[in-house]
């Protein structure tokens, strides 16, 4: 996050970070693990290149927003 947010880097994927896991798992249809999925992500992201930041940024916001729908339709 320090790459991102501070450095100001363009092109980093955060593979272990659990929201980027479970957005790429569920936008992407993967059901593989661990190492596997890593290496999913980085076959899904090369087409990012040079701009991973960017979509990491997306995926984030797309993974927030799926949480508050699931939070918001609990408490209905």
């Amino acid at each position: 996050m320090i790459l991102i947010f501070e450095l100001k880097r363009p092109d980093i994927l955060p593979v272990k970070d659990l929201a980027i896991q479970q957005a790429i798992r569920t936008l992407f249809g993967i059901t593989s693990e661990k190492k596997a999925l890593n290496n999913k992500m980085y076959t899904i992201a090369e087409s990012w290149r040079p701009f991973r930041s960017y979509a990491t940024l997306y995926l984030w916001s797309w993974y927030r927003n799926q949480e508050l729908i699931k939070n918001s339709i609990k408490t209905a």
